[in-house]
């Protein structure tokens, strides 16, 4: 029988969380949430938290943040049932019966916020794709000095993030990431066979993308159907700045000029190397279905009815469901990212889902040994698989290879090229954390592509609002 989460404490930081948008000062300033009190911490919790245990008592781990559902849910597509985050308990207290975990989800809506205000009131130890929190978890450097060999068993070793807002030229590893991500080109194969295109490789450059996706933007010369030589999902203020990002990426064109305070740090996205990027995507824009940019076109991408030849995106393991529900998998390919022009590797955005440890949680030791068998054991490498992640591990990336799995050596070549101390989120290239930065690039690129701005417009609108952002924490 399923063992549910019981205890006091997950209560109250359920209702804390409801009850609480952020914390004090100290939450995102991309949340845009007003600051709140921090949750209030009970008797209760204070119980619980104790930093001792007895003999006879069990150690309290409280982990949380973002996860899937708690309960079995169905997979829309597959049909398949998708186990809830349970199975973390039930796996980890079988084997370590001397400790009693308490997760709680909370949803991605301002979850950074919520965190934040969870760390504030000491009712978290393990916080779930926390590592981008610099100001509430560890620096992992100590731990993993002292026990750090299974690291060599991951992909990606770390999340890594500016280590302050004081000191913004370092970075830091505070994350372990359980799961992995990788940016694919994924493109529609027999789209490019009615074209007559190639199919990408691992040498493709943005230009080969934007010649490809400009050939395949018209009317189907087999079927008579319209169809799109790429995607660019609109609606995300992420996703619709990534295609930008990418190519400076490619190119080697530096946006970033960091100082040592974090407010400090200036942007260049006016420079002649920069406006090349801004006509570029523009240009690419051009190929994309209408309504992209409410998030509308792709809904039939891995279907028989699509019509889109190219998609930048990490979304490759959903899409493989669906193409393997459907006896599709042999049509659609997996692509490398466009190839980096200045050194070894591929634009990709890796993504993770990590851990880290709260700066104030009890049983900090036994944060990490939790935090290590996630990465680590099989069965949790299993589930992720199932609920449509990709594990941060070595041995599940090789079963998967084994097994087929179309898109995993591009995974795991990706992967590892990308350098140790290194995210694409915190770079020369872009800085996802800098104040409201992605919703800047959002507003200029969504004006741009409706052409209500030109690229030059466009770019100075987005220097701009840095420029005032920068202005209004002086």
């Amino acid at each position: 029988m399923r063992k549910h989460i019981k205890a006091t404490l997950a209560l109250s930081l359920a209702a804390a969380l409801l009850l609480g948008g952020c914390g004090s000062g100290s939450a995102p300033a991309e949340s845009g949430q007003d600051n709140e009190p921090a949750a209030v911490t009970t008797a209760a919790d204070e119980a619980a938290r104790g930093e001792t245990a007895s003999s006879d008592e069990k150690i309290v781990l409280r982990i949380v943040g973002p996860m899937e559902s708690e309960s079995d849910t169905t997979n829309p597509i597959t049909k398949k049932t998708l186990r809830g985050y349970y199975v973390i308990k039930e796996l980890y207290e079988a084997e370590h019966p001397n400790v009693e975990l308490e997760l709680t989800g909370i949803p991605w809506d301002s979850w950074q916020a919520k965190l934040t205000t969870a760390a504030a009131g000491n009712q978290v130890d393990i916080v779930v794709h926390g590592a981008s929190l610099v100001d509430v978890v560890e620096d992992l450097t100590p731990y993993v000095e002292k026990d750090g060999d299974f690291l060599d068993e991951l992909l990606l070793k770390y999340s890594y993030r500016r280590a302050d807002k004081s000191n913004y030229t370092q970075l830091v590893p505070t994350g372990i990431p359980i799961s992995a991500a990788a940016t694919t080109l994924l493109y529609d194969k027999k789209i490019f066979d009615d074209y007559g295109v190639e199919y990408p490789d691992e040498t493709w450059t943005w230009e080969d993308v934007l010649e490809a996706a400009q050939k395949m933007t018209g009317t189907d010369p087999v079927t008579g159907e319209e169809t799109y030589g790429y995607y660019i999902d609109g609606s995300s203020s992420d996703w619709i700045g990534r295609s930008l990002t990418g190519y400076y990426f490619s190119k080697g064109t530096t946006i970033m000029e960091y100082a040592d305070v974090q407010m400090e740090t200036k942007v260049n996205y006016t420079s002649p190397e920069a406006l090349e990027g801004f006509e570029f995507v523009n240009e690419l824009a051009k190929t994309c279905p209408k309504g992209f940019l409410e998030g509308r076109g792709a809904e039939n991408f891995g279907t028989e009815s699509n019509n889109i030849a190219m998609w930048y995106t990490q979304d490759m393991v959903n899409i493989y469901y669906k193409t393997e529900s459907l006896g599709l998998t042999d049509r659609y390919g997996y692509g490398y990212s466009p190839v980096l022009e200045t050194t070894d590797g591929w634009a990709n955005f890796t993504g993770d889902w990590n851990m880290a440890i709260a700066k104030n949680a009890n049983h900090k030791e036994e944060c990490w040994e939790f935090i290590k068998w996630m990465a680590t054991n099989q069965d949790i490498a299993d589930w992720c698989w199932e609920i449509g992640k990709i594990p941060n591990n070595r041995e599940a990336i090789e079963r998967l290879t084994a097994e087929g799995i179309p898109f995993a050596d591009m995974f795991l070549n990706t992967l590892a090229a990308t350098p140790d101390e290194f995210t694409i989120f915190a770079s020369d290239y872009m800085d996802s954390f800098l104040g409201s930065s992605n919703a800047f690039l959002a507003n200029g690129l969504s004006a741009m592509f409706a052409g209500d701005m030109t690229p030059e417009e466009a770019a100075e609108s987005i220097q701009e609002a840095f420029e005032e952002q920068a202005a209004s924490y002086q």
